[in-house]
């Protein structure tokens, strides 16, 4: 049998209450949770697809209880629930229903500064009121009516002008159109609802203002109230398909085959923030209650920031995505309307996660391109669209003072036999505009790697036959070649106080291995008797991480002193784990690995590495991407 989401507030006279202005114990505990936040950028995502998806896993969970919990509403004759914050934030709009009473409920209107309340749908509207949606153009609200009190049979979508006025009937004209929680679409002429169809679990659908319908889930199991994101691509909702009741996210275009799991732990109501980066949801406390929980589109940690004592249920955002109403309740039979401020947490997890933004190279949108993400993993964005088959854009380097990206890419080279082969080097702002080509060679020009200062960039060349190390001024001028020798040289890494470049080499067998020179290319020295590849130099340059096939064959990422000696191997796992980096302050480190790839794992394969963290003693591994394609050459 079918199920609906049905929310009945109840409150007790006994309550929380904080305010802005003054100084409270709330106050000082998110002072003490200070710590949390800042440690809050490495942490997995857990997402999935498919089968892998279904299986219960529990969510790493920061509680920081936040203050202050302002009321809206908290009359005891009345229940009041399911808010919906005005576009603008002056006003939200509820449900009332006198407690009493139990009559037919009526949508209500408060400022969001609060104030007295007021009745919003006309006194003759003969019908039990729920669940309104603003248009995000503020101009209209939809809802859920119904005839019966209290939902006990059918109803259906309305609309009405936001300043009051007749509802006018969209769904709910028949049994078969059961419609619960609208949410509007950003265009403004469709609306996604949860409608009931006799015989059959709740799903999505979407309809549209002239009441055609069309059905977006129709898995057997239960889906539930769904949230949309800001560009209108994505919807999250409720759904018991993989066995528990848990959030989904699904983009629209491609349907229920690309929707990924995203809670583990429960959740229900979700509402997607205005800047499309966080989900807020009730996520359950207890048998009985649920708290106020966070969690980033992309990925992170579980942010419970009530205690659920209260019992806080159908979250909306206010439009600068620094508050949240809920509704509010306990044991005692009355509801009200809270706002909780989200906005410290949310910019302090945005600020920490984006101090250590990590570039990386991926085929996720087809051809090999430059992206960018926080350092947990989230908010990952394209910098570089190379067209054109067989063009890529990979091996991203930061700047010292990560204000531009050095990369090399082939979209732009094409060989004597028409092939794309003749790779350049470029550079761009950190944002991906202002991209320049630096080198201009019919020979293949790559592996980037900037000086100390930022005024030089070392890079590997073919141009003279083989490949050689050389270097040339930020802008591209006056190049210079630093090796010479019949063997390939490659994968120049500047040491942190400009006198030194590492590289690796066959100039002592058919494998890699690392040697050191002074940055004018002389007093070249091998570092490791052993094939070793992909090094970085740690933040102080007393170390080097590196990846080799030292002990068993197999690739992993070892750790020594920059002069060679103490060598340790920090992973030990059968897949393939490279190319690491440190992070700027020296606790992480960072690699590209096939650990949780079907494929075997030669170094060369690179159909599924996924980059993955750990602190650096090679301890607490976590992955950060999740693809079936490459995702590599992370740089911190």
């Amino acid at each position: 049998m079918h199920r609906r989401l049905r929310f009945i507030a109840i409150f007790s006279f006994i309550f929380l209450l904080a305010t802005a202005t003054a100084p409270s114990l709330a106050a000082q505990q998110a002072a003490k949770k200070k710590l949390d936040l800042d440690r809050l950028y490495v942490y997995p995502r857990l997402e999935g697809r498919g089968a892998a998806s279904r299986e219960h896993r529990h969510e790493p969970k920061r509680t920081i209880l936040l203050q202050p919990i302002r009321l809206l509403t908290s009359d005891g004759r009345y229940e009041d629930a399911q808010p919906a914050p005005s576009p603008d934030g002056k006003h939200v709009i509820f449900s009332r229903v006198e407690v009493e009473r139990r009559g037919r409920r009526r949508l209500w209107i408060v400022a969001g500064s609060g104030g007295p309340p007021r009745p919003l749908t006309p006194p003759d509207f003969d019908w039990d009121c729920t669940r309104p949606s603003w248009s995000r153009d503020g101009q209209w609200i939809a809802f859920r009516a119904s005839r019966a009190v209290n939902d006990s049979e059918y109803g259906g979508i309305w609309i009405m002008p936001a300043s009051g006025g007749v509802p006018r009937q969209l769904t709910g004209k028949s049994p078969a159109e059961d419609d619960y929680y609208p949410q509007w679409f950003p265009d403004g002429r469709q609306l996604a609802v949860l409608r009931d169809v006799p015989g059959t679990e709740s799903d999505v659908w979407v309809v549209g203002l002239d009441a055609t319908a069309r059905r977006l889930t129709a898995h057997p199991a239960f889906d539930g109230k769904s949230t949309i994101s800001p560009d209108g691509r994505r919807i999250a909702f409720p759904s018991e398909r993989s066995g528990a009741r848990n959030l989904w996210i699904m983009p629209v275009a491609e349907g229920e085959s690309a929707a990924q799991q995203f809670t583990f732990d429960g959740g229900r109501g979700p509402a997607w923030s205005p800047d499309g980066r966080w989900i807020a949801y009730g996520c359950p406390v207890d048998p009985r209650g649920f708290a106020l929980c966070l969690k980033q589109v992309e990925g992170g940690p579980v942010i419970q920031v009530t205690d659920g004592s209260h019992n806080d249920f159908n979250p909306e955002w206010g439009p600068d995505g620094a508050w949240i109403a809920v509704a509010q309740g306990d044991d005692d039979a009355f509801g009200r309307i809270a706002v909780v401020d989200v906005g410290a947490i949310t910019s302090a997890v945005t600020r920490t996660a984006r101090s250590g933004e990590i570039l990386f190279d991926s085929e996720r949108d087809g051809n090999r391109d430059i992206y960018v993400m926080y350092a947990n993993g989230s908010n990952v964005r394209r910098l570089t669209q190379t067209a054109g088959k067989g063009r890529m854009s990979w091996g991203p380097k930061w700047s010292p003072d990560r204000t531009r990206i050095a990369f090399f890419s082939n979209r732009d080279g094409v060989s004597e036999e028409g092939r794309p082969e003749e790779y350049e080097i470029y550079v761009m702002a950190a944002d991906g505009t202002e991209l320049r080509r630096l080198t201009q060679n019919q020979a293949v020009d790559r592996e980037p790697s900037w000086s100390a200062d930022g005024k030089e960039i070392t890079f590997v060349s073919n141009r003279d036959g083989n490949y050689e190390i050389y270097v040339m001024s930020e802008r591209g001028s006056d190049v210079r070649r630093l090796t010479n020798h019949h063997a390939d040289d490659a994968a120049p890494r500047w040491s942190p106080e400009g006198t030194h470049i590492s590289f690796v080499s066959r100039r002592d067998g058919p494998e890699f291995r690392i040697y050191v020179m002074n940055a004018d290319g002389s007093g070249v020295r091998r570092l490791t008797d052993f094939p070793a590849g992909g090094h970085h130099w740690s933040p102080d340059g007393a170390k080097l991480v590196f990846d080799s096939r030292l002990l068993d064959g197999n690739w992993e990422v070892y750790v020594m002193d920059a002069d060679g000696a103490n060598v340790s191997r920090l992973t030990n796992h059968p897949k393939a784990d490279a190319r690491p980096k440190w992070s700027r302050d020296g606790t992480k480190i960072i690699f590209h690995s096939t650990r949780d790839g079907t494929s075997e794992t030669e170094l060369e394969d690179g159909s599924e590495y996924e980059i993955y963290i750990m602190d650096a003693d090679g301890s607490n591994v976590r992955r950060l991407t999740f693809n079936r394609v490459f995702d590599g050459h992370p740089d911190w």
